[in-house]
């Protein structure tokens, strides 16, 4: 029901959009040999974000219809990873309860509507299955390996996912053949998999390596540690996030200290929790903390699709706090014993609001529309203004599409390269990557210029430092004296002058005109 429901704030998009088409740009252009990623198409993701789809491209290509089984097939194994790991903290019924409540919060708090294929859903499929993996064959080196290596490669999509191999280290603890060698089973997982990105690049060829290695100097400027007076601006802002999610939060916090108190006075020891459950605990614990330094270190705000990468560790650990509730309350007398584990349970309950929007989804989803919905995919009508551009093109021309992310549809299913390698404008932002842009685009004038105000928001400029045109690139003045719109199609424009040296020249002038100057560095 909830990968039903975050299908179905979708059923009305019957193209690719926003962050999705990003993503398989690369993949769909190495098909048509148009470009190299990092070095054609500038993005800042790390490399699996891009190469996880090339498998499916070469068996099903890039249908929307298609990417919908991928991502229903990514969500069933994401929750399917979240119940295994919950039910090595916890009973049948517990596990049941706290799985619930997590779906009711995912629903309520509309984690899966903001865009269609959040790839933070890969990451936890990545991080869950290893997880559940090592915690049920972790004894064994070969299987501790593959897992370390599943839970690495998460770091390889979405940063906040780095430090996610520290979760299994408590499996490590309790390797038969030491803690020492547990750990250099991780550690070869983990190097693995950063080797196997590596080895991918490579064989991606077209200087895919050296152009991450760019994008990695490139983030290392631009982003670079957080101070701590920055993340502790920034904590109470989590603090009150994670309060969203978990209303009740400081009830659990009294239940907690309190039992730790009593068991340290009556000199009981702090973890009740024994074999399997008490690593599995440790687990959980490390895992939301790691997920959670990444995206303070990222500043990855804890809202929106974002808040999903936290939410599901989120609660795990709450399953980790009834678990080691269930275990110190045994020697308490029942009357008192059943109210504190009642009063537990009930702090993990969602917020009264969730559980609402929840029964309301649920209420209005009408499973026929969405099927007719899914049917009529990629229609003639959708692809219309896609197939215009094809046809006003030939194959060796380029186009340039503005002005967010949305706007890679366009080189997606037209077919045709990007003039520049900013194929997301937002990206060059940087003055001397701007130069570059607007040199790339005198050089090589687009044969279509596509101006989408739809998707013209998704830049998410500040208002402070200008408008896009201001400093990435004079679009409206260019169409406006250097290019003439196509009849019937609004968002399409085409050069005024055959000549591509002319409109490249006319193209220079609207810069000059416009931009603002500014100090490119380095030169």
């Amino acid at each position: 029901m909830v990968i039903a429901l975050a299908y179905g704030v979708f059923s009305e998009w019957h193209i690719l959009q926003a962050d999705l088409s990003t993503y398989l740009l690369p993949g769909v252009a190495r098909q048509r040999d148009q470009g190299t990623v990092y070095v054609d198409f500038f993005d800042i993701k790390p490399p699996l974000a891009y190469a996880m789809f090339l498998p499916w491209l070469a068996l099903f290509g890039h249908g929307l219809a298609g990417m919908w089984v991928l991502y229903a097939l990514l969500l069933a194994s994401m929750f399917a990873g979240f119940w295994l790991v919950l039910r090595r903290l916890l009973d049948p019924w517990p596990a049941l309860y706290v799985f619930s409540a997590c779906c009711l919060s995912v629903v309520g708090l509309s984690l899966l509507e903001e865009l269609f294929f959040v790839t933070e859903t890969v990451c936890l499929v990545l991080v869950l299955c290893g997880l559940a993996l090592a915690l049920r064959l972790g004894s064994r080196p070969a299987w501790l390996i593959a897992s370390a290596a599943l839970v690495a490669s998460a770091g390889q999509v979405k940063e906040v996912f780095i430090l996610a191999p520290l979760a299994l280290l408590p499996v490590a603890s309790r390797f038969p053949r030491g803690w020492l060698r547990g750990v250099l089973c991780i550690a070869a997982g983990s190097v693995a998999a950063i080797l196997a990105v590596g080895g991918a690049l490579v064989l991606w060829g077209g200087g895919a390596l050296g152009g991450y290695l760019e994008v990695l100097g490139f983030k290392r400027e631009k982003f670079p540690a957080p101070t701590l007076s920055r993340i502790a601006s920034d904590l109470p802002h989590y603090l009150a996030t994670v309060r969203d999610w978990f209303p009740w939060l400081g009830l659990l916090v009294v239940i907690v200290v309190g039992l730790l108190v009593w068991r340290l006075l009556s000199h009981r020891g702090i973890n009740p929790l024994v074999g399997d459950r008490q690593v599995a605990a440790a687990s959980v614990i490390i895992l939301f903390a790691s997920v959670a330094i990444g995206m303070l270190w990222q500043g990855a705000p804890p809202i929106r699709h974002y808040a999903l990468a936290l939410v599901l560790p989120a609660y795990l650990l709450a399953g980790a706090a009834l678990a080691w509730v269930q275990s110190c309350v045994t020697p308490i007398a029942r009357p008192w014993r059943t109210l504190i584990v009642i009063l537990t349970f009930a702090t993990a309950a969602p917020a009264v609001s969730s559980v609402a929007w929840s029964y309301g989804r649920v209420r209005t989803f009408d499973p026929l529309s969405f099927v007719e919905s899914a049917s009529s995919l990629e229609s003639e009508s959708d692809l219309s203004v896609f197939r215009k551009i094809a046809d006003l093109t030939p194959t060796d021309q380029c186009i340039q599409a503005a002005y967010g992310w949305s706007a890679t549809a366009y080189y997606v299913y037209a077919a045709r390269p990007s003039c520049s390698r900013f194929v997301v404008p937002p990206l060059a932002l940087d003055p001397a990557y701007r130069q570059q842009m607007q040199d790339d685009l005198v050089r090589n004038p687009p044969a279509v210029l596509v101006l989408d105000e739809a998707v013209r928001g998704e830049t998410a400029l500040l208002p402070s430092i200008g408008t896009p045109e201001e400093i990435i690139f004079p679009f409206e003045a260019v169409t406006e004296r250097c290019y003439q719109p196509v009849a019937s199609f609004p968002t399409l424009f085409v050069p005024i002058e055959p000549d591509r040296t002319a409109t490249g020249a006319c193209i220079r002038e609207q810069i000059d005109r416009v931009v603002r100057p500014e100090p490119i560095s380095g030169a």
